[in-house]
Formats: structure tokens, C-alpha cells, sequence
């Protein structure tokens, strides 16, 4: 299937315009210690378009090879230990605006048990990858 990095092609009619693209990449390492009943993060910021730029947002994990166009992901499907025994928890993906030209990509792993969660094995790198376009009017 092919793959475009600009969707709009360019045109004197009031569309949407291209503006800028960039990639976030976080890396969650393997095998990470979380402490009981807390959540630990890892971000990325990326300065990308102009202000007011609308966003359209492909998220990808390294561990499945999938690819979603959207702002968050939830994968709930891991399994790391408590304890010593088989312990399954999430992960959420997202990006967030932090000023209007700055993008910041997250990744959440939250331990639900009171115990420290030791998660996968393997290093998990999530790609964000962000196109942004200029209202017709702006």
C-alpha cells in the first residue's frame, strides 16, 4: 500500500494546506521497575507546525509492528511479574500540544498492584508520526 507523507495536494481552492511533519520516538526499556500503585512515564517533545495547525497523528510499537492513526493508544497486553508470578498490565501512548508549536509524545505504564511490577523483557520503542496542516481561512 503506498504511503504519502502530504495528503493534500497543493491547489490555489481553500483546503487545507500542508505545514510540517516530524517523528517522535520513545523508547520504554525492558524489564523496567515500577513501583506498587504508581505510574512511570517517558517522554519526547518535538516543535513541529505553526500555530493553530491541525494534527494528524500515526502512533506505532515496536513489538506489534502495527501502526493506528491516532493521538492515543492503549495496549493491554503485557505481562510482567509481581512477586514472581505473571503479573498483566497496559500502556498508554499519547501525544499532547504543550504550547501551540510543541508536541509531547508519552508513554504511561501504570502498576495497579501494591507491589513493584517488574514489566517485559525487551525494549519497546513507540514511533509517533505527526503531519500538520493550515486551515484554509487561517
Amino acid at each position: 500500500m503506498p504511503r504519502f507523507d502530504d495528503f493534500i495536494s497543493t491547489t490555489d481552492a481553500p483546503t487545507l494546506k500542508n505545514d510540517g511533519k516530524g517523528i517522535l520516538v520513545v523508547v520504554m526499556p525492558g524489564g523496567q521497575i515500577v513501583p506498587g500503585n504508581t505510574t512511570v512515564s517517558y517522554t519526547f517533545d518535538l516543535a513541529v507546525g505553526q500555530v493553530g495547525a491541525l494534527l494528524r497523528m500515526r502512533i506505532k510499537s515496536s513489538k506489534t509492528g502495527l501502526e493506528y492513526v491516532t493521538q492515543q493508544l492503549t495496549v493491554s497486553n503485557r505481562s510482567g511479574t509481581v512477586s514472581g508470578s505473571p503479573a498483566p498490565y497496559g500502556i498508554i501512548a499519547q501525544v499532547n500540544r504543550v504550547s501551540a508549536t510543541t508536541l509531547r509524545a508519552t508513554v504511561f505504564i501504570q502498576n495497579p498492584y501494591s507491589l513493584n511490577l517488574i514489566g517485559e523483557a525487551g525494549n519497546e520503542t513507540f514511533t509517533f508520526t505527526v503531519n500538520t496542516f493550515i486551515a484554509p481561512f487561517a
